[in-house]
């Protein structure tokens, strides 16, 4: 059983009474007359010893663990013991785990609900519906049960009276005393978790921003798009943070900072950010890039950008009218991704102007011909006068 000092090198695993495990020699030994010191580490347990002192007694009652294993094992029992390994991780691989564990034969629209759509979608929560006796029941338990290692239990325990007036109002009381629901959020919240790959633009999409609360990156909120729109306009008014809109996030249409904020301008899509406070204070010193203005009745004039260059006038932006120097006018094409929105900022912002005068020209080439029935029938119902008609069916006049 006794080695000897030269036998004990780099990755030796040595055994012995004075060790509760195999211990693996790290580094080199160093040693002196009569002792070695040696690095150890457990195989077991990774429990380092540092700085062990071996003497000529102690080496007498040591072993070197034999690095080559013998393999005089039962060849059938070995199999066997992959086998149930592998049949114990099966569920890992199974697409259709849930099923195989439940009682319920389920039928084709039930899978295809759940493994199909439920659980391809973000986790975020779902609405399941269909029609009476379509199984629902069946598909929320499949649900479960294929979602079960990411699902957490909520113990809803004893609540106050008034907040268990029934067990959606008991769910939510609880999710709240857990921290797990929140009815609003601060503005500091958001700052200290600004992603950090948008750290130094300081601009964050407000799509981006709802989505991060909605796929459980944040605490979530009881209502959301409502608790976000009041925390960013008192950020807003207050300074603690800024707001942006436009197209390209390093040319700005418009920026507010300690200004009252109309809710109508919070939009959650990619063309609306939240800004952190010193990116708003520098846009507003400096002047949004590209912005067009309205100098108090003066033609519009190029704007500096921040590099000092010259920017003119954007097509389609508000000018002045020469003649009429409180009639603003604007004529441009959109987009067909910018109707709602031009419905929404602008047309909703000229409700209260005086002879206000809309001109719309329409020309598109529909895909389905039936289309221009319906096109028309909606004019008819907006008391709009009128059809809309090809070139070669325009009646002369």
């Amino acid at each position: 059983m006794s080695i000897a000092a030269t036998e004990i090198q780099e990755s030796t695993v040595i055994l012995g009474s004075q060790f509760s495990e195999p211990m693996r020699v790290i580094g080199t030994p160093t040693g002196g007359d009569g002792f070695l010191i040696v690095n150890l580490v457990g195989t077991r347990t990774n429990t380092f010893r540092s700085g062990v002192t071996l003497t000529k007694q102690d080496l007498a009652q040591l072993s070197i663990e034999q690095q080559e294993k013998p393999f005089t094992g039962h060849p059938i029992l070995f199999k066997l013991g992959l086998e149930a390994l592998r049949i114990s991780l099966a569920q890992e691989y199974d697409p259709y785990f849930g099923l195989s564990i439940s009682r319920v034969d389920p039928l084709p629209h039930q899978l295809d609900a759940v493994y199909n759509h439920l659980l391809k979608s973000a986790r975020c929560r779902f609405l399941l519906a269909d029609d009476a006796g379509a199984g629902k029941t069946i598909m929320a338990g499949l649900l479960i049960k294929a979602s079960s290692g990411d699902l957490k239990d909520i113990v809803l325990g004893q609540l106050h009276p008034s907040e268990a007036r029934s067990i959606t109002s008991a769910i939510l009381a609880r999710l709240r005393h857990d921290s797990l629901l929140s009815r609003e959020i601060g503005a500091s919240y958001i700052e200290r978790n600004w992603p950090p790959a948008l750290k130094e633009s300081g601009a964050w999409p407000l799509a981006g921003l709802k989505a991060a609360f909605f796929q459980g990156q944040f605490t979530r909120l009881e209502k959301a798009d409502d608790a976000l729109r009041t925390t960013i306009v008192r950020a807003v008014t207050q300074g603690t943070l800024g707001l942006a809109s436009g197209k390209d996030a390093n040319n700005f249409d418009r920026v507010w900072f300690k200004e009252p904020v109309d809710e109508a301008d919070l939009t959650f899509d990619y063309d609306t950010y939240v800004l952190l406070p010193r990116i708003a204070t520098g846009l507003k010193e400096a002047g949004a890039s590209g912005v067009a203005k309205l100098d108090q009745g003066k033609p519009q004039v190029p704007t500096p950008d921040f590099d000092g260059t010259t920017v003119p006038p954007r097509q389609g932006s508000l000018q002045m009218d020469t003649a009429e120097k409180q009639v603003l006018s604007w004529e441009g094409e959109l987009r067909r991704d910018q109707w709602n929105l031009f419905s929404l900022k602008v047309l909703t912002r000229l409700g209260q102007a005086d002879e206000a005068t809309i001109k719309v020209k329409v020309a598109a080439k529909p895909k389905d011909s039936s289309v221009k029935d319906q096109l028309n029938q909606g004019l008819k119902d907006l008391g709009l006068p009128g059809q809309f008609e090809a070139p070669s069916e325009e009646t002369p006049r």
